[in-house]
């Protein structure tokens, strides 16, 4: 069976995908090259991880895998902020929520340098192979929230640099389920009136249970603006 899903994945991409030459690897020697991989797999956890270096090798961003063994490997705490690359360097860009008091510790323009111990570039050299991406900056994006900032241990070990002074501290994560409901707020409304006439409604925070709130509330206006600006939260 794993043999099967291994095989079916390939031919996909091998007969059904207009992109397959722009992979950085011959497509043709993915399939000799993972037989093996999957046969020597001796639990789900190594078969998981190599399907995840299957489906990076394709180098597209839309390429992912959802499995509950997969989740367990990454860990169920994620560090509580946002962080992003600046020229080559993780850089703190927000927490997430003041409520969750990460301000007393990380501050907005923080660099990162390591994390439990392993420098931040050998992170990248690490998780790149098994990065779904189409380009660098893409590949970097994604292993930051994937990887870089979720762990096993609820504890996060830290060296950073603020205002050029080297500092190491100790920042507590959160549980991945509450980071997501914190992902999903907004600062915009899902929907308001601008005026009498013109109803609005923000694809970033909208959820379906506020469909016939919105019906009663704009049954009278001449237009709706859809803005959608912003990632969906819910099926529109």
């Amino acid at each position: 069976l794993r043999l099967l899903a291994l095989y079916r994945y390939w031919s996909m991409i091998q007969y059904f995908c207009p992109n397959r030459e722009l992979t950085t690897e011959k497509w043709d020697t993915i399939l000799p090259a993972f037989i093996p991989q999957v046969i020597k797999a001796d639990n789900e956890h190594t078969y998981v991880k190599a399907m995840v270096k299957l489906i990076a090798s394709i180098h597209d961003s839309h390429a992912f895998i959802e499995s509950e063994v997969r989740e367990q490997d990454l860990g169920r705490y994620r560090l509580p902020f946002d962080a992003g690359f600046v020229e080559d360097q993780l850089i703190v860009t927000s927490p997430l929520k003041e409520t969750f008091d990460v301000s007393k510790n990380l501050t907005h323009g923080d660099i990162i340098t390591a994390i439990n111990g392993a420098k931040v570039q050998s992170l990248i050299n690490k998780y790149l192979p098994i990065t779904p991406a189409s380009n660098h900056g893409t590949a970097l994006r994604d292993m930051t929230s994937v990887y870089l900032r979720r762990g096993i241990d609820s504890t996060f070990n830290l060296q950073i640099i603020r205002n050029n002074v080297p500092m190491t501290m100790v920042q507590q994560g959160l549980d991945i389920s509450k980071v997501n409901d914190v992902y999903l707020q907004s600062n915009k409304p899902a929907y308001q009136l601008i005026n009498n006439g013109i109803g609005y409604v923000y694809c970033g925070a909208y959820k379906n249970t506020m469909l016939d709130s919105i019906k009663t509330k704009f049954k009278n206006t001449k237009g709706i603006i859809i803005d959608m600006r912003g990632y969906p939260v819910d099926e529109m």
